[in-house]
């Protein structure tokens, strides 16, 4: 026996073979190729090529725990609560309402209320459904400065990044005029106030597009804490304002409305939610945490001391 077999002797004991060929049946069932299952395991599809065949050289216990951990991995992530899908409420109407006034007037709009009311899910629910590429939208990021989100940009609109971030705006004007786009900018929040509103401001104006900020309570404030030119300047040029302060009860319902909660459980709800439909769907997994599929006053009350508290109350206990 040369010194490669008896390692592998050694190697592939039974309870290795048998991870193994268990993960092989968890590739097939779940339609993975060597390729991903590589990219699962951390490792190259050649080597899971050769383990699956007993053939692997290396420590093929070691990638066998790998493996067993991954099927477990799966296993409670489809065991994990799913959440509801998107649903039409009050607040995604009105999302919808001046997202529409935006692309079909060409005109610059602010979306603008409370946290985790539902404007980011009814803004992607609107773009996902429409076709031919007519909206783009994205996201702006923490800090990010005008170089950073112009490039991101122009990747979205066709535009080529150029050497300077005024360069890159210009090219986004320039991909975007005659489009009749409409470019939604979620987080608006994050944006700098004094560059990359500016600047955004004139790649709406200038290539004719609609725009929509989407932020929260907070934007309007900053942005009257610059001078008063340029708030002004920015201000001036917003064509339609919707506010929205928080999610009714009905709205909420709506959201949860897959789950089938019975009278009480939705009142309980509605008071642990407090007026915030993201709220609301983090108790739901929550208490499914807790309870299985069964969700009931005392395992939504359970819940709410779980997430974080809000801004102003207490840390739970």
């Amino acid at each position: 026996m040369t010194p490669q077999k008896a390692d592998q002797a050694t190697t592939y004991t039974p309870d290795v073979k048998q991870a193994i060929q268990a993960y092989a049946a968890f590739m097939k069932a779940e339609g993975l190729s060597q390729q991903e299952a590589g990219a699962r395991l951390g490792c190259s599809s050649t080597t899971v090529s050769r383990a699956i065949r007993f053939a692997y050289p290396g420590r093929a216990d070691l990638l066998a725990d790998r493996m067993l951990a991954d099927i477990e991995k799966a296993r409670k992530q489809k065991l994990a609560p799913r959440r509801p899908p998107f649903a039409e409420t009050s607040v995604s109407e009105r999302v919808f309402a001046t997202l529409d006034v935006a692309h079909v007037e060409q005109v610059l709009a602010v979306v603008m209320g409370g946290t985790g009311v539902g404007k980011t899910m009814a803004a992607r629910a609107y773009a996902a459904g429409t076709a031919d590429s007519a909206v783009v939208y994205i996201e702006a990021l923490p800090n990010e400065s005008l170089a950073s989100f112009a490039t991101r940009l122009a990747g979205q609109v066709g535009a080529p990044a150029q050497g300077s971030a005024a360069a890159t705006v210009a090219a986004v004007i320039d991909a975007l005029s005659g489009t009749g786009k409409l470019i939604i900018i979620d987080e608006a929040d994050h944006l700098d106030q004094r560059h990359t509103l500016q600047a955004m401001r004139m790649v709406q104006e200038r290539a004719d597009v609609g725009m929509v900020w989407v932020c929260t309570s907070d934007f309007l404030a900053k942005l009257r804490k610059l001078k008063s030119g340029t708030a002004n300047q920015i201000l001036g040029r917003v064509a339609r304002v919707e506010y929205i302060a928080e999610a009714s009860g009905v709205d909420i319902e709506a959201v949860v409305a897959p789950f089938a909660l019975a009278k009480g459980e939705l009142s309980v709800l509605a008071r642990h939610s407090h007026g915030e439909v993201r709220r609301a769907i983090n108790l739901l997994m929550e208490a499914r945490r807790v309870n299985g599929e069964g969700i009931t006053a005392r395992t939504l009350d359970k819940a709410s001391k779980r997430l974080m508290a809000r801004a102003g109350g207490s840390l739970p206990s």
